[in-house]
């Protein structure tokens, strides 16, 4: 009898543990907007971690007040409930376990380059003192481009808060700050004014090295380049106007500097001084780095050619909303930033903020508030250039918002994808949330 009871007790105790264990690892949250900030306390004026995107899934490791600790990759940090779903329940003993007194260290260990989660553009080589991804954006649930192995030498372009833009001998993307190991020395053989040299150059001609100087860009969406060629990897876009300094030259290129950051820009697109812009058409007739941009110009050219005379009040609005539709194609592909209102990043409500402001147009930095504005227009009656709202994955609330381009298609700043695109309306997600239209001009 006494070896049955132990038997049993023993039983008991196993099943208890496993299902501690169970409901600990059943408790994780689902992000349920676009973008959620991870926090490092529990706090809204505390130091932001990372971004996280809608959809993404995460372990949760206890919860304070109206905050859950999460892990997210190699980050632990904290997310309003407001903005999560949670899925399962969380432990009693998960906070006991995993005390905030802990977390100071964890952000000491895991940015060992800086002390403040600021950006930073100073570039350096560093090595990598362990294997992580490198990553499209800065977010966990970003496509991963590339593995880089313990060991590999990148340079470090800027940091941002946790992550860092790093080029490596193929690739340039993000990794996390806290993956980086030592500098890597520079060879002492070389004049430490003259590194401004570019390690890969693709163009033949002779660099000649000259005194620092002042340059403006002298036409909009100018690409700025890793390297002399159009074939080289495209850092950013810069407007009209943008201030640069000019290191170095070759016969077509010139070497500049830009906010710490050093690339190439074409010699046609830099002039000494900055461009006047008198009107709204200076600006949309833009010159185009390459050739490729031309086939978009051609485009609009032929639907005004097939336009037969008609009213004057027409061709204003017409002319408006297709030059709109132009220039925001201009910014495809370029990244999805939460926050940013141009001239190169942008989140959903500031890129058309962005747009709208070109022609005169002053809108509020978010989707609910722009829906507000401008007069309302049936989805049958959509012209290229309204405005187009949606509801957030919950459809709670108004939560993004784009441009309607004409023929069933709309062009946005997505943070599912990352980037500037073209999404039919008639996917599902979006034709299930679209709430309303607006025009604005």
């Amino acid at each position: 009898m006494k070896i049955g009871k132990k038997i049993a007790i023993c039983m008991i105790a196993v099943i208890a543990i496993l299902m501690i264990n169970i409901k600990v690892q059943a408790a994780q949250v689902r992000v349920t907007t676009d973008t959620l900030r991870l926090r490092e306390e529990p706090s809204t004026t505390s130091s932001i971690v990372a971004l996280l995107s809608i959809g993404d899934v995460y372990e949760v490791l206890g919860e304070e007040g109206d905050w859950y600790r999460i892990q997210a990759g190699d980050e632990v940090g904290y997310v309003s409930k407001d903005f999560v779903e949670l899925e399962g329940e969380v432990s009693e003993g998960g906070q006991e376990n995993e005390p905030t007194e802990e977390q100071p260290t964890e952000n000491e260990t895991s940015n060992p380059t800086t002390t403040e989660p600021t950006e930073e553009t100073t570039s350096t080589n560093r090595t990598i003192n362990k294997e992580t991804n490198l990553r499209s954006l800065p977010l966990f649930s970003a496509v991963s481009i590339e593995t880089l192995r313990e060991n590999d030498e990148v340079t470090v372009i800027t940091q941002k808060n946790h992550w860092a833009y790093v080029q490596t001998e193929t690739q340039s993307g993000w990794m996390l700050v806290s993956c980086l190991g030592d500098s890597v020395p520079e060879d002492n053989t070389t004049n430490p004014e003259e590194t401004t040299t570019p390690t890969t150059n693709t163009d033949t001609t002779t660099t000649t090295q000259q005194e620092r100087r002042v340059g403006y860009i002298n036409s909009e969406n100018v690409n700025f380049r890793q390297s002399n060629s159009t074939s080289s990897s495209i850092i950013q876009r810069l407007a009209i106007n943008t201030e640069v300094g000019i290191l170095s030259e070759t016969d077509t290129w010139y070497q500049v500097e830009i906010n710490g950051v050093t690339g190439y820009v074409s010699k046609d697109y830099v002039s000494n001084s900055r461009v006047e812009t008198t009107s709204r058409s200076l600006e949309v007739e833009r010159k185009i780095e390459e050739t490729e941009k031309s086939e978009e110009i051609e485009e609009v050219a032929q639907v005004e050619e097939n336009v037969e005379e008609p009213t004057e009040e027409a061709v204003v609005t017409t002319s408006k909303g297709e030059e709109i539709v132009a220039l925001a194609k201009t910014f495809l592909g370029n990244q999805y930033i939460y926050a940013a209102e141009g001239p190169k990043n942008f989140d959903c409500s500031g890129f058309t903020l962005y747009l709208y402001k070109q022609y005169g147009v002053t809108l509020p930095h978010s989707a609910a508030a722009q829906i507000k504005q401008g007069t309302a227009v049936e989805r049958s009656e959509l012209k290229a250039g309204d405005a187009v709202f949606f509801q957030d994955q919950a459809k709670t609330k108004v939560g993004h918002v784009g441009i309607y381009m004409g023929d069933g298609n709309f062009i946005h700043s997505s943070s599912a994808v990352g980037e500037v695109t073209i999404t039919p309306i008639s996917k599902n997600y979006y034709d299930t949330r679209f709430v309303g239209a607006r025009r604005y001009i």
